[in-house]
């Protein structure tokens, strides 16, 4: 007899079993919602490994703590320079009616009273006569500007970035934001009140009808903060980042955030004996925490853009992980070469290091790393319109196999030059007569794979039909005795 115990993991087996047959993709007979389906929990799933991996807590919070220290510089120089523009008091009105109500509702009060106790519009007022000096200037500015610097360090990580801004081009981008926002303000203020003034028939609809009142509440908030979002997602990464992709990322990012906006102020008005224990210090912590979680949702909106962007090649890293193949850097150098010089010899657009990952099943990590040993040795030069491409920097008929792995494997090991035929440094002497030897069974070793390569040019390789030039034995052995 079978017992309750076995019938009972027979059927979560089954169970088990049904569920990962029905999420298996087939796209012969898998159907538009199990696609669907299967999409969206590879995404999840990818989010959720990338944000731990890129321990995304800990970036958030080191991005709350920036916040913290930038945004007494930052809202001086924001609001002096709106001063100085002549809108200083219209800007903090509608940061005090319109911004702080939808940012942090609950801490509204203690907001406005800040603003309007130590910051004022008329800070910079003095520029002209000299009373506040260059350098306080300079250092305002990098304070400020300070926030911005670390959010694109950690974008670019999510990202895996590792061409960025140069410090000027940073400076600028800050610059021109925080000159063009006050006006980009005051033409939201105008255009709101344009399209729905106080008292207009808009206006009456919304306030007689508490199905509209609600859709307007709500809507209204999440459109800016999904605009806010995509916008951030495309500007602050040193990459080109597409703009549904980025949608994506901010859409799910804004509803997540006014869902957590509303949620944390029930927690703030529930938390009456918290409030009490820290009496008019509970504001302190309570805002830290807020400006944290903020930053959590905003790097997981980041994450989901670059899931969404490279989802193909990511879910494929991972179904392979585990059984994934290495190949030493030297094979992926003449890998990459090869699939460049293809698309050079067809008149082909030259692929991606993305597209050869996905054609070769390779990690774009790993031919990333290779492909900055190539640039840096003058084999290919990057492709400064499309990020992540690459020329040959030569004809293939001048790029020797020989040359290629000498250079990528004396940089992947640079103590083995000495004894690598050609590595570039003579050989030491040794006085242990049992390393000597050693030292000659390698140099004869590495001797022996160079003559493969010998004479074996990027062009012979490409030549399909073709056969392999024989090396010339003589040449190569007085090349590689130079080195003894």
């Amino acid at each position: 007899m079978i017992s309750g115990k076995q019938q009972d993991s027979g059927l979560l087996q089954r169970f088990i079993q049904r569920v990962i047959t029905f999420f298996r993709f087939d796209e012969n007979e898998s159907g538009p919602v199990r696609n669907i389906l299967y999409k969206v929990g590879w995404v999840t799933t990818i989010t959720f490994k990338k944000f731990k991996n890129d321990l995304c807590f800990e970036q958030a919070a080191g991005l709350a703590f920036i916040t913290v220290i930038s945004l007494i510089p930052l809202s001086v120089l924001f609001f002096s320079i709106a001063g100085v523009l002549g809108v200083g008091q219209e800007i903090i009105n509608y940061v005090q009616d319109r911004v702080f109500p939808f940012v942090a509702p609950e801490f509204q009060q203690e907001l406005s009273n800040w603003l309007n106790t130590y910051i004022s519009p008329t800070a910079f007022r003095g520029i002209k006569s000299g009373i506040i000096n260059l350098m306080a200037i300079v250092s305002l500015l990098l304070a400020a500007m300070a926030v911005f610097v670390m959010a694109e360090r950690v974008f670019n990580h999510i990202w895996k970035v590792r061409e960025r801004r140069s410090y000027l081009q940073k400076v600028v981008a800050f610059w021109v934001v925080l000159t063009t926002s006050p006006f980009l303000i005051l033409m939201s203020i105008w255009l709101m009140n344009y399209i729905n003034p106080p008292g207009g028939m808009i206006d009456q609809l919304i306030q007689s009808s508490w199905f509209l009142r609600l859709m307007y509440n709500n809507l209204v908030p999440l459109g800016i903060s999904f605009a806010a979002f995509t916008l951030v997602y495309i500007i602050v990464p040193s990459i080109s980042v597409k703009f549904k992709y980025a949608a994506w990322g901010g859409l799910i990012s804004a509803i997540l955030w006014e869902l957590s906006k509303k949620t944390f102020y029930l927690y703030v008005a529930q938390i009456g004996h918290v409030t009490n224990f820290y009496k008019s210090l509970a504001t302190i912590p309570l805002f830290l925490m807020w400006v944290y979680l903020t930053w959590v949702l905003v790097l997981w909106g980041a994450e989901l853009s670059h899931t969404f962007q490279n989802l193909e090649i990511l879910r494929r890293i991972y179904e392979n992980q585990g059984r994934e193949r290495f190949y030493s850097k030297h094979y992926l150098a003449a890998i990459i070469l090869v699939f460049i010089g293809k698309a050079f010899r067809q008149g082909n657009p030259v692929p991606t290091l993305e597209d050869i990952g996905q054609k070769a099943g390779l990690r774009i990590e790993v031919l990333d790393e290779v492909a900055q040993i190539l640039v840096q040795k003058h084999f290919i030069f990057p492709d400064t319109s499309q990020n992540g491409s690459y020329f040959l920097s030569k004809d293939p008929r001048h790029i020797y196999l020989a040359d290629v792995v000498r250079s990528v494997y004396v940089h992947e090991f640079p103590a083995e030059a000495r004894i690598f035929p050609g590595g570039g440094l003579r050989r030491s002497p040794e006085n242990d007569p049992v390393m000597l030897k050693l030292n000659d069974v390698f140099v004869r070793a590495y001797g022996a794979m160079a003559l493969g390569f010998a004479a074996i040019t990027l062009d012979s390789i490409l030549n399909s039909d073709e056969s392999l030039p024989e090396p010339d034995i003589l040449e190569k052995t007085k090349q590689i005795g130079a080195y003894e």
